[in-house]
């Protein structure tokens, strides 16, 4: 049923993409290609193609959400050094404090 939708979704992509003279994308190309190749194929290398391009689009989508959340990461963690620098800066201006008006 999966490979059903794949390929009028891929059939519809193409014929979408057929009547366009212009420059074609390299998504669009590919989809061009992988439609192309998919009629040549059998049934079952077709629905290993479709699988094959959806787990890999899976994996792109994977890959960007690790690198957003590495990029929070770090931000937070940069924030927090600077509160725990702060933090110590305090200390140690109190403590100097302390000690000022425990020597007077």
């Amino acid at each position: 049923m999966n490979l059903i939708r794949g390929l009028v979704l891929t059939k519809k992509v193409y014929n979408t993409l057929k009547g366009f003279d212009g420059k074609l994308s390299k998504e669009e190309a590919n989809l061009k290609k992988l439609f192309e190749d998919l009629k040549t194929m059998s049934l079952e290398k077709a629905q290993l193609e479709l699988d094959k391009r959806f787990l890999q689009v899976r994996l792109d989508s994977l890959v960007a959400k690790e690198n957003d959340l590495k990029a929070k990461y770090e931000v937070k963690l940069k924030a927090a050094k600077k509160c725990v620098k702060d933090a110590r800066d305090q200390k140690r201006a109190a403590e100097a404090f302390h000690k000022c008006t425990k020597d007077a």
